[in-house]
């Protein structure tokens, strides 16, 4: 698994968390986020999907199903879940 950070400044369309760096993971983390790459934010632990201008948009339906269907989505969701509940759910 690789992983590569890129500066960008995006906000989050369900938390408004205002994010400075998107980091990809897993097998295409292999360049920057383009439109219709999926994100996930570390405060409020949603999917989005970069549109043209990378900037967060909600998934559509399919979208979202196709996320839920990956195992990899899913270690990340329930890593995330863990850890903020070791935090006593603190950013």
């Amino acid at each position: 698994m690789s992983a590569l950070t890129t500066d960008l400044h995006h906000v989050c369309p369900f938390c408004l968390c205002e994010h400075d760096a998107a980091s990809g993971v897993g097998d295409a983390a292999a360049k920057s986020p383009s439109a219709g790459s999926v994100s996930f934010c570390i405060q409020c632990g949603r999917f989005s999907i970069f549109d043209d201008r990378l900037q967060l948009r909600e998934p559509w339906p399919s979208e979202l199903a196709a996320i839920l269907a990956d195992p990899q989505a899913w270690a990340l969701f329930e890593t995330w879940a863990i850890t903020r509940a070791r935090k006593g759910g603190r950013r």
